[in-house]
């Protein structure tokens, strides 16, 4: 509520008594056709009127408003005056008519008041009090819904900086509330250089974010100051009485606001979508090292408790966050960086004290979860000084290098998380990271250039029979030698290039039918889960299975459960085509017997696939055997084929014969594949053999 006391203060007493009603109603027509006939013959103002009798209208209810608030002038009621008169401003507001606009009439209206004000019988006095009651109603109605709308947009944003802004809305909102209450702003206003969002914009997540665009974070500083200028000079405008003027600088905070956004979510944006790069180049920029100090905590694999050990490792960092340390998640979530300010006095105890922590939670974990599969996690720390001297994808190539010897000595540790320093036997991985770059760089091209090799292995029935082939890919590399399998694809996998890869294949098989047909009948083919995502692998795989059906050739799609579900519109073509499913890794992590049933129903898939884990494990564990026994078993009443992988000794087949003879599983829906039967070659050397 307005304080009456102070309005009093606020307005200088006038010394005429008003005109009657009807003398005042008869002179006001005229002033405000001349009024009228002014902004008619202005463009931004007369749109907003469009009939005679309209203005008319507008004329008579415009009249009676000004005279009752004359009157209350004359009383000295300048609270009801005000009320009255901010209503009117709030209807100019809703129907959208412009401040400046707007403020022109009022200064129009005034100049007309004055040339007839002895008609009126009204002091200069009263008309300079309705000129402050008009420009001071207008004011606040433009300011407050100006300022509501940009506290709306700000909350609906899903940045955390956004919502700090919307503070400094809602601190304006209630200076300018307080000011129309008491005439003076009883809310104090921090400084730029103190705020929360001062302090977000000088905190290391922001200086690592806006690496490389050094320039635009200085934009984005003195976009802030100019943001507490504009919250100051609206106020200041106010309390000296020019209302146009914090108008005027609202509008001006509101754009500041706009752009400090925009250019914020410029940073953002292109931070989340090259982290990675941004990352590795921050690591390995000379003008870097004495800045920060970091720790990578690399994610080996999936596994049943990933996700609550990453929660207990992000519980753990987040202590920390008053320190100055930033945190981030990259590559799909495979590895966490933490930062650390090198030039905080505190940094070595602050990065002693985390690498302590995470010490004593990689002992604690394992005695949590009950869990001896081997590591999850790899706690790397990394100087940005020792490593200044190399490139960023060196870097990167040698942080997956040490990744990978930690998993391949992790396996049967106990430890979910284990800890290394990268600078030991850096110089050894950097040879090898060097080499991987140059294998990267090869592949790549080769995939691109759908210049791949078609291999085959042989799957055998359990009399040892040749019965159909697998289809695999292999790449050459300099000197005319293949690539091992699991480099190759490991480079496609962080690239995301599988798909490349598996359309590659498909065309490649598709060119190749008429040799394939001189060995086998029967192919079957894995394909990567996120290729059934792209339209020009879904293209390429049809048009094989037409190759495929014409030629006579019965055509096996290898594809995991999870694969199913995720991707469930495969299945509307497949239905309608002579394309089987086989379901890949049977057995372990996603097993539904459900799902499978369902699919057979519909005669959509034809055999499963028991992962290689389980058959691994056959001679020496009771319950895997057990576990094949029961897929045995639900093939055997699904009616589905069974394909053992990695049989890799005589010990193994004779073992799959027992399960078999134990379930009564036909001899003839059983198959076998392994290096110990046949190792996978070029297609060309098999049709030298057929």
């Amino acid at each position: 509520m307005l304080n009456v006391k102070i309005l009093k203060n606020f307005f200088v007493k006038r010394g005429l008594a008003l005109v009657n009603k009807e003398k005042f109603m008869e002179i006001s027509y005229v002033i405000f056709n001349k009024f009228y006939y002014t902004l008619l013959s202005n463009n931004d103002t007369s749109k907003y009127f469009t009939s005679f009798e309209i203005l008319n209208n507008l004329i008579k209810r415009q009249s009676e408003v000004l005279y009752n608030v004359f009157e209350l002038i004359e009383k000295s009621d300048y609270k009801k005056a005000f009320d009255i008169l901010y209503e009117v401003a709030k209807m100019h507001h809703k129907l959208g008519i412009d401040k400046t606009a707007l403020f022109s009439s009022i200064d129009l209206y005034i100049y007309l008041l004055e040339e007839y004000k002895e008609e009126l019988k009204i002091s200069k006095t009263m008309i300079d009090n309705l000129k402050d009651l008009l420009q001071a109603t207008t004011a606040k109605v433009y300011i407050e819904n100006t300022l509501q709308d940009i506290y709306k947009f700000l909350k609906s944003l899903d940045y955390k900086i956004a919502f700090e802004v919307a503070e400094k809305v809602e601190l304006l909102q209630k200076a300018v509330e307080s000011f129309y209450r008491d005439h003076k702003v009883g809310v104090y206003l921090e400084s730029h250089t103190i705020c929360s969002v001062a302090k977000m914009l000088r905190s290391l997540a922001f200086d690592v974010m806006c690496y490389g665009k050094e320039d635009k974070k200085r934009e984005m500083l003195m976009t802030h100051k100019l943001i507490h200028d504009n919250m100051n000079d609206v106020l200041s405008s106010l309390e000296s009485k020019d209302f146009l003027k914090a108008v005027s600088y609202t509008r001006d905070f509101i754009n500041n606001i706009t752009k400090f956004l925009y250019d914020y979510e410029k940073i953002y944006t292109d931070w989340n979508n090259h982290k990675d790069d941004i990352i590795a180049k921050i690591l390995t920029d000379k003008h870097q090292k004495d800045k920060y100090g970091v720790i990578l905590i690399h994610r080996f694999r999936e596994a049943k408790f990933d996700e609550k050990v990453s929660k207990e490792i992000e519980n753990l960092l987040s202590k920390f966050l008053e320190d100055n340390v930033f945190y981030v998640w990259i590559d799909d979530y495979k590895e966490l960086i933490l930062f650390m300010d090198k030039r905080d006095s505190n940094f070595q105890n602050l990065l002693n004290r985390i690498l302590e922590e995470l010490e004593d939670l990689a002992q604690k974990i394992p005695n949590t979860y009950l869990f001896t599969g081997g590591s999850i996690f790899a706690i790397i720390k990394i100087d940005p000084e020792f490593f200044a001297d190399y490139g960023a994808e060196e870097l990167k190539e040698a942080i997956n290098a040490i990744t990978d010897q930690l998993l391949t000595g992790s396996k049967n540790d106990s430890k979910l998380i284990i800890v290394k320093d990268l600078r030991e036997d850096f110089e050894e991985l950097l040879k090898i990271a060097r080499e991987n770059l140059k294998i990267k760089k090869l592949v790549i091209e080769k995939v691109l250039n759908k210049d791949i090799d078609i291999f085959v292995q042989w799957i055998y029935d359990l009399n040892l029979n040749k019965k159909y082939v697998e289809i695999l890919v292999r790449v050459k590399g300099k000197n005319n030698e293949y690539i091992p399998a699991y480099k190759f694809i490991k480079v496609l996998e962080k690239e995301k290039m599988m798909d490349k890869l598996d359309e590659a294949m498909f065309i490649k098989l598709a060119e190749n039918i008429d040799k394939i047909k001189k060995l086998t009948n029967k192919i079957s083919v894995n394909i990567y889960p996120d290729s059934l995502n792209s339209d020009i692998v879904i293209d390429a795989l049809k048009k094989l299975a037409d190759v495929c059906n014409k030629n006579g050739v019965e055509l096996n799609i290898e594809i995991t459960e999870y694969a199913i579900v995720t991707n469930r519109e495969i299945f509307e073509y497949i239905k309608d085509s002579k394309v089987y499913l086989v379901i890949d890794d049977f057995g372990a992590g996603y097993t539904n017997f459900e799902l499978i049933g369902s699919l057979k129903e519909k005669d959509l898939v034809k055999a499963l696939k028991i992962d290689g884990s389980i058959v691994k494990r056959l001679i020496e564990s009771k319950l895997y055997e057990n576990i094949a026994t029961t897929i045995s078993q639900f093939a055997k009443a699904t009616e589905l084929d069974l394909v053992y992988e990695f049989v890799d000794n005589e010990e193994i087949i004779n073992k799959i014969k027992e399960i078999s003879e134990e379930t009564k599983m036909p001899y003839d829906r059983v198959y076998l594949q392994g290096f110990y039967l046949h190792k996978p070659s070029p297609l060309e050397e098999e049709l030298k053999v057929k």
